[in-house]
Protein backbone atom coordinates (compact mmCIF):
# COMPACT_ATOMS: atom_id res chain seq x y z
CA UNK A 1 0.00 0.00 0.00
CA UNK A 2 1.39 3.30 -0.96
CA UNK A 3 1.20 6.79 0.77
CA UNK A 4 -0.02 9.38 -2.14
CA UNK A 5 3.42 11.19 -1.76
CA UNK A 6 4.96 7.92 -2.72
CA UNK A 7 6.93 8.46 -6.04
CA UNK A 8 5.66 4.55 -6.94
CA UNK A 9 2.28 6.10 -6.84
CA UNK A 10 3.05 7.72 -10.74
CA UNK A 11 3.94 4.23 -11.57
CA UNK A 12 1.08 2.38 -10.37
CA UNK A 13 -1.59 5.10 -12.30
CA UNK A 14 0.19 4.44 -15.60
CA UNK A 15 0.06 0.98 -15.57
CA UNK A 16 -3.98 1.02 -15.60
CA UNK A 17 -4.41 4.79 -17.13
CA UNK A 18 -2.87 5.04 -20.64
CA UNK A 19 -4.85 8.34 -21.57
CA UNK A 20 -3.22 12.11 -20.47
CA UNK A 21 -6.73 13.06 -20.00
CA UNK A 22 -6.80 10.18 -17.36
CA UNK A 23 -3.57 10.62 -16.11
CA UNK A 24 -3.94 14.02 -15.15
CA UNK A 25 -7.52 14.09 -13.76
CA UNK A 26 -5.61 11.16 -11.54
CA UNK A 27 -3.27 12.89 -10.60
CA UNK A 28 -5.53 15.81 -9.64
CA UNK A 29 -7.97 14.04 -7.70
CA UNK A 30 -5.06 12.72 -5.77
CA UNK A 31 -3.77 15.70 -4.89
CA UNK A 32 -7.20 16.90 -3.97
CA UNK A 33 -7.73 14.48 -1.29
CA UNK A 34 -3.78 15.06 0.05
CA UNK A 35 -5.02 18.66 0.54
CA UNK A 36 -7.77 17.43 3.39
CA UNK A 37 -4.93 17.20 5.77
CA UNK A 38 -3.89 13.75 7.92
CA UNK A 39 -5.42 14.63 10.72
CA UNK A 40 -9.00 14.29 9.35
CA UNK A 41 -7.91 11.59 6.51
CA UNK A 42 -5.18 8.40 6.46
CA UNK A 43 -5.49 8.09 2.67
CA UNK A 44 -3.24 5.25 1.18
CA UNK A 45 -3.46 3.86 -2.56
CA UNK A 46 -3.13 0.00 -3.69
CA UNK A 47 -3.90 -1.33 -6.98
CA UNK A 48 -5.44 -4.12 -8.85
CA UNK A 49 -6.04 -6.04 -12.08
CA UNK A 50 -9.49 -3.97 -12.50
CA UNK A 51 -7.99 -0.57 -11.35
CA UNK A 52 -6.76 1.48 -8.95
CA UNK A 53 -8.25 1.75 -5.28
CA UNK A 54 -7.96 5.03 -2.83
CA UNK A 55 -7.82 3.75 0.93
CA UNK A 56 -9.34 6.56 3.53
CA UNK A 57 -9.54 5.81 7.06
CA UNK A 58 -11.38 8.35 9.53
CA UNK A 59 -9.74 8.17 12.98
CA UNK A 60 -12.14 8.16 15.83
CA UNK A 61 -10.92 11.49 17.87
CA UNK A 62 -11.12 13.40 14.21
CA UNK A 63 -14.94 11.47 13.09
CA UNK A 64 -16.20 11.95 16.38
CA UNK A 65 -15.52 15.62 16.53
CA UNK A 66 -16.98 16.27 12.61
CA UNK A 67 -20.10 14.32 13.70
CA UNK A 68 -20.37 15.93 16.87
CA UNK A 69 -23.41 13.16 17.98
CA UNK A 70 -23.03 10.03 19.84
CA UNK A 71 -21.36 7.18 18.04
CA UNK A 72 -22.74 3.35 17.48
CA UNK A 73 -20.26 2.29 15.42
CA UNK A 74 -17.45 0.24 15.72
CA UNK A 75 -13.66 1.72 14.88
CA UNK A 76 -11.65 1.81 12.65
CA UNK A 77 -13.90 3.41 10.02
CA UNK A 78 -12.41 2.80 6.57
CA UNK A 79 -13.90 3.01 2.86
CA UNK A 80 -12.11 1.96 -0.65
CA UNK A 81 -12.99 4.25 -3.49
CA UNK A 82 -12.73 2.25 -6.31
CA UNK A 83 -11.74 3.25 -9.99
CA UNK A 84 -11.41 1.00 -13.02
CA UNK A 85 -9.64 1.42 -15.93
CA UNK A 86 -12.61 3.90 -17.89
CA UNK A 87 -12.82 6.53 -15.16
CA UNK A 88 -13.43 9.27 -14.65
CA UNK A 89 -16.22 8.89 -17.76
CA UNK A 90 -17.66 5.88 -15.45
CA UNK A 91 -18.30 6.07 -12.20
CA UNK A 92 -16.18 5.23 -9.22
CA UNK A 93 -17.25 2.32 -6.84
CA UNK A 94 -17.47 2.95 -2.89
CA UNK A 95 -16.68 -0.19 -1.05
CA UNK A 96 -16.77 -0.51 3.21
CA UNK A 97 -13.79 -2.12 4.35
CA UNK A 98 -14.26 -2.28 7.78
CA UNK A 99 -17.10 -3.86 10.01
CA UNK A 100 -17.81 -0.98 11.66
CA UNK A 101 -21.65 -1.87 11.77
CA UNK A 102 -24.01 -4.52 12.49
CA UNK A 103 -24.73 -6.25 10.35
CA UNK A 104 -21.46 -5.03 8.51
CA UNK A 105 -21.43 -3.00 5.26
CA UNK A 106 -18.35 -5.07 4.24
CA UNK A 107 -19.40 -7.17 2.09
CA UNK A 108 -18.85 -5.73 -1.48
CA UNK A 109 -21.48 -3.21 -1.92
CA UNK A 110 -20.93 0.02 -3.85
CA UNK A 111 -22.54 2.47 -1.69
CA UNK A 112 -21.34 5.81 -4.26
CA UNK A 113 -25.07 6.65 -4.74
CA UNK A 114 -26.16 6.66 -0.97
CA UNK A 115 -22.85 9.01 0.02
CA UNK A 116 -23.37 11.56 -3.44
CA UNK A 117 -26.91 11.33 -3.55
CA UNK A 118 -27.25 12.77 -7.29
CA UNK A 119 -26.62 10.30 -10.56
CA UNK A 120 -22.84 10.76 -11.09
CA UNK A 121 -20.96 12.90 -13.26
CA UNK A 122 -16.89 13.50 -13.93
CA UNK A 123 -17.81 17.25 -12.59
CA UNK A 124 -18.20 15.53 -9.05
CA UNK A 125 -14.11 15.18 -7.47
CA UNK A 126 -13.32 12.28 -5.43
CA UNK A 127 -12.01 15.26 -3.02
CA UNK A 128 -15.86 15.94 -2.30
CA UNK A 129 -16.67 12.66 -2.20
CA UNK A 130 -14.22 12.28 0.55
CA UNK A 131 -15.77 14.93 2.56
CA UNK A 132 -19.45 13.17 1.99
CA UNK A 133 -18.58 10.55 4.20
CA UNK A 134 -18.84 11.98 7.39
CA UNK A 135 -22.32 12.98 6.31
CA UNK A 136 -22.57 9.05 5.08
CA UNK A 137 -21.43 7.97 8.60
CA UNK A 138 -24.03 10.04 10.53
CA UNK A 139 -26.86 8.66 8.33
CA UNK A 140 -25.07 5.18 9.16
CA UNK A 141 -25.33 5.97 12.57
CA UNK A 142 -28.98 6.93 12.55
CA UNK A 143 -30.77 3.95 11.25
CA UNK A 144 -33.31 3.17 12.96
CA UNK A 145 -32.96 -0.75 13.03
CA UNK A 146 -29.53 -3.22 12.04
CA UNK A 147 -32.23 -4.28 9.21
CA UNK A 148 -31.87 -0.87 7.62
CA UNK A 149 -28.59 -0.96 6.36
CA UNK A 150 -29.95 -3.58 3.99
CA UNK A 151 -31.86 -1.15 1.57
CA UNK A 152 -28.73 1.17 0.71
CA UNK A 153 -25.88 0.08 -1.81
CA UNK A 154 -26.08 -2.09 -4.30
CA UNK A 155 -24.75 -4.65 -6.68
CA UNK A 156 -23.82 -5.04 -10.34
CA UNK A 157 -24.81 -8.13 -11.92
CA UNK A 158 -22.79 -8.62 -15.20
CA UNK A 159 -20.19 -6.86 -13.77
CA UNK A 160 -16.74 -7.79 -12.92
CA UNK A 161 -15.74 -8.20 -9.43
CA UNK A 162 -12.08 -8.94 -7.81
CA UNK A 163 -12.45 -12.18 -5.82
CA UNK A 164 -9.58 -11.39 -3.68
CA UNK A 165 -11.65 -8.24 -2.16
CA UNK A 166 -14.42 -10.74 -1.07
CA UNK A 167 -11.73 -13.61 -0.11
CA UNK A 168 -10.14 -10.63 2.71
CA UNK A 169 -13.90 -9.35 4.27
CA UNK A 170 -13.82 -10.75 7.19
CA UNK A 171 -17.71 -10.98 7.47
CA UNK A 172 -17.76 -12.81 4.06
CA UNK A 173 -17.49 -16.79 3.73
CA UNK A 174 -16.54 -17.51 -0.10
CA UNK A 175 -17.23 -21.03 -0.95
CA UNK A 176 -16.08 -22.96 -4.28
CA UNK A 177 -19.27 -24.54 -5.76
CA UNK A 178 -20.99 -25.71 -8.79
CA UNK A 179 -24.37 -24.57 -10.61
CA UNK A 180 -26.40 -26.98 -12.01
CA UNK A 181 -28.42 -26.23 -14.99
CA UNK A 182 -30.95 -27.65 -17.22
CA UNK A 183 -30.03 -30.75 -18.31
CA UNK A 184 -27.61 -31.52 -15.75
CA UNK A 185 -25.12 -29.10 -17.21
CA UNK A 186 -22.50 -27.76 -14.49
CA UNK A 187 -20.52 -24.10 -14.34
CA UNK A 188 -18.25 -23.59 -11.82
CA UNK A 189 -19.27 -21.12 -9.29
CA UNK A 190 -17.84 -19.28 -6.01
CA UNK A 191 -20.65 -18.42 -3.35
CA UNK A 192 -20.39 -15.32 -1.07
CA UNK A 193 -22.19 -15.51 1.51
CA UNK A 194 -22.21 -12.34 4.06
CA UNK A 195 -24.53 -11.33 7.11
CA UNK A 196 -27.30 -9.49 4.50
CA UNK A 197 -26.58 -10.83 1.09
CA UNK A 198 -26.14 -13.88 -1.18
CA UNK A 199 -23.89 -13.69 -4.10
CA UNK A 200 -23.07 -16.30 -7.22
CA UNK A 201 -20.30 -15.24 -9.51
CA UNK A 202 -18.50 -17.24 -12.52
CA UNK A 203 -15.02 -17.22 -12.88
CA UNK A 204 -13.54 -14.93 -15.99
CA UNK A 205 -9.72 -15.64 -15.20
CA UNK A 206 -8.10 -17.49 -12.58
CA UNK A 207 -5.04 -16.02 -12.85
CA UNK A 208 -6.28 -12.90 -11.34
CA UNK A 209 -9.10 -14.23 -9.47
CA UNK A 210 -11.49 -11.78 -11.54
CA UNK A 211 -15.18 -12.83 -11.54
CA UNK A 212 -18.33 -11.71 -12.91
CA UNK A 213 -21.45 -11.16 -10.59
CA UNK A 214 -24.39 -13.38 -11.96
CA UNK A 215 -27.31 -13.54 -9.05
CA UNK A 216 -27.28 -11.92 -5.82
CA UNK A 217 -30.40 -12.26 -3.18
CA UNK A 218 -31.12 -10.75 0.31
CA UNK A 219 -30.11 -13.38 3.08
CA UNK A 220 -34.09 -12.66 4.05
CA UNK A 221 -35.17 -13.27 1.37
CA UNK A 222 -34.15 -17.19 1.05
CA UNK A 223 -37.13 -19.25 1.39
CA UNK A 224 -36.03 -22.91 1.56
CA UNK A 225 -32.81 -24.85 1.22
CA UNK A 226 -32.85 -28.40 0.72
CA UNK A 227 -30.36 -30.79 0.57
CA UNK A 228 -30.73 -34.44 -0.28
CA UNK A 229 -29.80 -37.19 2.69
CA UNK A 230 -27.83 -39.18 -0.01
CA UNK A 231 -26.11 -36.22 -1.95
CA UNK A 232 -25.02 -34.10 0.89
CA UNK A 233 -23.07 -31.76 -1.36
CA UNK A 234 -26.38 -30.58 -3.12
CA UNK A 235 -28.37 -27.96 -2.05
CA UNK A 236 -31.71 -26.30 -4.04
CA UNK A 237 -32.50 -22.58 -2.78
CA UNK A 238 -35.64 -20.86 -4.03
CA UNK A 239 -34.88 -17.36 -3.45
CA UNK A 240 -38.46 -14.96 -2.94
CA UNK A 241 -38.67 -12.91 -6.23
CA UNK A 242 -40.97 -9.84 -6.84
CA UNK A 243 -40.22 -9.81 -10.38
CA UNK A 244 -41.46 -12.91 -11.12
CA UNK A 245 -44.86 -14.40 -11.68
CA UNK A 246 -44.19 -17.27 -9.94
CA UNK A 247 -42.95 -15.54 -7.24
CA UNK A 248 -39.90 -18.10 -6.85
CA UNK A 249 -35.85 -18.26 -7.91
CA UNK A 250 -34.69 -21.56 -7.47
CA UNK A 251 -30.93 -22.39 -8.46
CA UNK A 252 -29.11 -25.28 -7.34
CA UNK A 253 -25.36 -25.91 -6.38
CA UNK A 254 -23.35 -28.62 -5.01
CA UNK A 255 -20.99 -27.29 -2.69
CA UNK A 256 -18.33 -29.20 -0.85
CA UNK A 257 -18.52 -27.69 2.52
CA UNK A 258 -22.58 -27.59 2.18
CA UNK A 259 -22.46 -28.47 5.89
CA UNK A 260 -20.35 -25.39 6.62
CA UNK A 261 -22.67 -23.22 4.28
CA UNK A 262 -26.14 -24.23 5.76
CA UNK A 263 -24.73 -23.80 9.76
CA UNK A 264 -23.56 -19.98 8.12
CA UNK A 265 -26.74 -19.19 6.99
CA UNK A 266 -28.58 -20.70 10.45
CA UNK A 267 -25.83 -18.07 12.64
CA UNK A 268 -26.64 -15.34 10.61
CA UNK A 269 -30.50 -16.37 11.11
CA UNK A 270 -29.76 -16.11 14.35
CA UNK A 271 -28.27 -13.43 14.97
CA UNK A 272 -30.00 -11.33 13.61
CA UNK A 273 -33.77 -12.06 14.62
CA UNK A 274 -34.80 -14.81 12.37
CA UNK A 275 -36.56 -17.59 13.88
CA UNK A 276 -34.57 -21.18 13.58
CA UNK A 277 -36.81 -24.25 13.25
CA UNK A 278 -35.42 -27.72 12.35
CA UNK A 279 -38.00 -30.06 11.10
CA UNK A 280 -37.23 -34.12 9.69
CA UNK A 281 -40.16 -33.85 6.91
CA UNK A 282 -41.17 -36.92 4.65
CA UNK A 283 -41.88 -36.61 1.10
CA UNK A 284 -44.10 -38.92 -1.03
CA UNK A 285 -43.66 -39.91 -4.45
CA UNK A 286 -46.61 -38.32 -5.70
CA UNK A 287 -48.63 -39.63 -8.32
CA UNK A 288 -51.36 -37.81 -10.60
CA UNK A 289 -54.32 -39.10 -8.55
CA UNK A 290 -52.80 -37.63 -5.36
CA UNK A 291 -51.78 -34.26 -6.91
CA UNK A 292 -55.49 -33.67 -8.46
CA UNK A 293 -57.19 -34.82 -4.96
CA UNK A 294 -55.56 -32.39 -2.63
CA UNK A 295 -57.50 -29.59 -1.64
CA UNK A 296 -57.02 -25.99 -1.67
CA UNK A 297 -55.67 -25.34 2.14
CA UNK A 298 -53.48 -28.17 1.85
CA UNK A 299 -51.26 -27.25 -0.98
CA UNK A 300 -47.96 -26.46 -0.55
CA UNK A 301 -47.50 -23.76 -3.80
CA UNK A 302 -43.48 -24.00 -2.71
CA UNK A 303 -43.30 -27.80 -3.51
CA UNK A 304 -46.03 -27.42 -6.49
CA UNK A 305 -43.50 -25.03 -8.42
CA UNK A 306 -40.42 -27.15 -7.43
CA UNK A 307 -42.21 -30.45 -8.59
CA UNK A 308 -42.40 -28.31 -12.14
CA UNK A 309 -38.67 -27.29 -12.22
CA UNK A 310 -37.70 -31.02 -11.80
CA UNK A 311 -39.88 -32.37 -14.22
CA UNK A 312 -39.19 -29.54 -16.62
CA UNK A 313 -35.20 -30.85 -16.44
CA UNK A 314 -36.58 -34.34 -16.60
CA UNK A 315 -38.52 -33.83 -19.81
CA UNK A 316 -35.79 -32.93 -21.49
CA UNK A 317 -33.32 -35.73 -21.17
CA UNK A 318 -37.09 -38.85 -20.72
CA UNK A 319 -39.84 -37.53 -22.85
CA UNK A 320 -42.27 -40.13 -22.04
CA UNK A 321 -45.51 -40.92 -21.39
CA UNK A 322 -45.83 -40.78 -17.40
CA UNK A 323 -43.21 -37.54 -17.52
CA UNK A 324 -46.05 -35.42 -19.53
CA UNK A 325 -49.13 -36.53 -18.09
CA UNK A 326 -47.41 -35.93 -14.68
CA UNK A 327 -46.27 -32.13 -16.03
CA UNK A 328 -49.52 -31.56 -17.13
CA UNK A 329 -50.77 -32.41 -14.38
CA UNK A 330 -48.82 -30.13 -12.31
CA UNK A 331 -49.51 -27.45 -14.33
CA UNK A 332 -53.19 -27.97 -14.24
CA UNK A 333 -53.43 -28.30 -10.37
CA UNK A 334 -50.88 -24.45 -9.89
CA UNK A 335 -53.69 -22.89 -12.81
CA UNK A 336 -56.24 -23.96 -10.29
CA UNK A 337 -54.31 -23.09 -6.85
CA UNK A 338 -53.30 -19.67 -8.18
CA UNK A 339 -56.73 -18.81 -9.78
CA UNK A 340 -58.52 -19.72 -6.59
CA UNK A 341 -56.62 -17.24 -4.95
CA UNK A 342 -56.64 -14.62 -7.93
CA UNK A 343 -53.20 -14.59 -8.24
CA UNK A 344 -52.26 -12.95 -12.11
CA UNK A 345 -49.55 -15.66 -12.06
CA UNK A 346 -51.57 -18.85 -12.90
CA UNK A 347 -51.34 -16.98 -16.61
CA UNK A 348 -47.52 -18.12 -16.86
CA UNK A 349 -48.95 -21.46 -16.26
CA UNK A 350 -51.48 -21.29 -18.58
CA UNK A 351 -48.99 -20.60 -21.15
CA UNK A 352 -46.41 -23.37 -20.33
CA UNK A 353 -49.26 -25.92 -20.34
CA UNK A 354 -50.11 -24.83 -24.17
CA UNK A 355 -46.21 -24.79 -25.10
CA UNK A 356 -46.17 -28.54 -23.82
CA UNK A 357 -49.45 -29.47 -25.59
CA UNK A 358 -48.31 -27.68 -28.85
CA UNK A 359 -44.66 -29.06 -28.92
CA UNK A 360 -44.74 -32.03 -31.84
CA UNK A 361 -42.95 -34.85 -30.12
CA UNK A 362 -45.02 -34.44 -26.93
CA UNK A 363 -48.30 -34.74 -29.50
CA UNK A 364 -46.85 -37.88 -31.13
CA UNK A 365 -46.16 -39.33 -27.51
CA UNK A 366 -49.97 -38.49 -26.71
CA UNK A 367 -51.42 -39.65 -29.77
CA UNK A 368 -49.28 -43.09 -29.39
CA UNK A 369 -50.86 -43.49 -26.05
CA UNK A 370 -54.14 -42.85 -27.28
CA UNK A 371 -54.16 -45.54 -30.13
CA UNK A 372 -52.82 -47.74 -27.74
CA UNK A 373 -55.45 -47.29 -25.52
CA UNK A 374 -57.93 -48.02 -28.29
CA UNK A 375 -56.39 -51.20 -28.93
CA UNK A 376 -56.55 -52.61 -25.59
CA UNK A 377 -59.68 -50.75 -24.44
CA UNK A 378 -61.04 -54.60 -23.39
CA UNK A 379 -58.63 -55.00 -20.69
CA UNK A 380 -60.64 -54.97 -17.37
CA UNK A 381 -60.64 -52.47 -14.83
CA UNK A 382 -60.67 -54.97 -12.50
CA UNK A 383 -57.63 -56.43 -13.78
CA UNK A 384 -56.04 -52.86 -13.87
CA UNK A 385 -57.04 -52.12 -10.33
CA UNK A 386 -55.25 -55.61 -9.16
CA UNK A 387 -52.45 -54.34 -10.54
CA UNK A 388 -52.65 -50.89 -8.82
CA UNK A 389 -52.87 -52.63 -5.34
CA UNK A 390 -49.63 -54.97 -6.41
CA UNK A 391 -47.78 -51.60 -7.36
CA UNK A 392 -48.49 -49.78 -3.93
CA UNK A 393 -47.91 -52.93 -2.03
CA UNK A 394 -44.12 -53.02 -3.63
CA UNK A 395 -43.20 -49.60 -4.13
CA UNK A 396 -42.90 -47.63 -7.71
CA UNK A 397 -41.14 -49.65 -10.56
CA UNK A 398 -37.63 -48.73 -10.96
CA UNK A 399 -38.14 -46.77 -13.91
CA UNK A 400 -40.82 -44.14 -12.86
CA UNK A 401 -39.67 -41.06 -11.38
CA UNK A 402 -36.68 -42.86 -9.16
CA UNK A 403 -33.95 -40.74 -7.63
CA UNK A 404 -31.16 -40.82 -9.50
CA UNK A 405 -27.68 -41.27 -7.83
CA UNK A 406 -26.25 -39.52 -10.91
CA UNK A 407 -24.77 -36.29 -10.27
CA UNK A 408 -25.47 -35.07 -13.56
CA UNK A 409 -29.25 -35.22 -12.77
CA UNK A 410 -29.48 -33.98 -9.15
CA UNK A 411 -32.48 -31.75 -9.51
CA UNK A 412 -34.55 -35.15 -8.80
CA UNK A 413 -34.10 -35.51 -5.21
CA UNK A 414 -36.50 -33.87 -3.56
CA UNK A 415 -38.85 -37.02 -4.03
CA UNK A 416 -36.12 -38.63 -2.00
CA UNK A 417 -39.00 -40.53 0.59
CA UNK A 418 -37.17 -39.17 3.44
CA UNK A 419 -35.85 -35.51 3.62
CA UNK A 420 -34.00 -34.25 6.84
CA UNK A 421 -35.21 -30.03 7.14
CA UNK A 422 -33.74 -26.71 9.01
CA UNK A 423 -35.79 -24.07 8.48
CA UNK A 424 -35.19 -20.70 9.10
CA UNK A 425 -38.27 -18.11 9.45
CA UNK A 426 -39.60 -14.71 10.06
CA UNK A 427 -41.95 -13.59 12.84
CA UNK A 428 -45.37 -13.42 9.71
CA UNK A 429 -43.89 -16.22 7.25
CA UNK A 430 -45.07 -18.95 6.34
CA UNK A 431 -47.33 -20.69 8.94
CA UNK A 432 -49.54 -17.11 8.49
CA UNK A 433 -49.66 -17.92 4.78
CA UNK A 434 -50.54 -21.32 5.15
CA UNK A 435 -53.43 -20.29 7.89
CA UNK A 436 -54.76 -17.79 5.61
CA UNK A 437 -56.16 -19.44 2.11
CA UNK A 438 -57.42 -16.52 1.21
CA UNK A 439 -53.75 -14.40 0.81
CA UNK A 440 -52.46 -14.30 -2.23
CA UNK A 441 -49.40 -16.30 -2.82
CA UNK A 442 -46.82 -13.00 -3.62
CA UNK A 443 -48.62 -11.10 -0.94
CA UNK A 444 -46.00 -11.55 1.38
CA UNK A 445 -44.16 -8.74 2.70
CA UNK A 446 -41.02 -8.12 0.67
CA UNK A 447 -38.67 -8.38 4.43
CA UNK A 448 -40.25 -11.06 5.91
CA UNK A 449 -40.68 -14.02 2.99
CA UNK A 450 -41.22 -17.27 3.92
CA UNK A 451 -38.69 -18.63 5.50
CA UNK A 452 -35.55 -20.84 4.82
CA UNK A 453 -36.37 -24.89 4.64
CA UNK A 454 -32.47 -26.68 4.82
CA UNK A 455 -33.06 -30.07 4.06
CA UNK A 456 -29.57 -31.54 5.57
CA UNK A 457 -28.83 -34.53 7.68
CA UNK A 458 -28.98 -32.80 10.93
Amino acid sequence: MLQLNSPEVEETIKAIYSSDIQLKRIRKELQGISSLGSHNYKVSLTSSQLGVKIIIELPEDSLRELIKEPIKLIFPVIFEIYLDAKFPFVSPRLYCKSNFYEPSLADGRDFIDDVVEQLWTPAILLKDVTLMLTKFIKKINRLPTPESSQTIGKYYVDKLYDLEDFLSMGSVEVLPAQEIAEKGKTEERYLAISESFFLSFAIQDKKTNCVKLLFNAPIKSIMNIKKNKDNNSTLVFSFHDKNKKSGITQNVYQVQEANKLVEYLINIGQKFGMKVNRTVKKLQDLSLEEVTAKSYENIDIEELLEDITIFESKLETDISVDVINYLMALYQKTIEYLSAFNDPAYADFVDRLHSLLNRKDVQVILQSQEEHQNKTGGASKSSRRDEDEEEKKEGPAESKFQIEDDLHNPNLYPHEKEDKTVSLKNDSSKTQKQTNNKKKYDDEEEDEPAGIDLGDNL
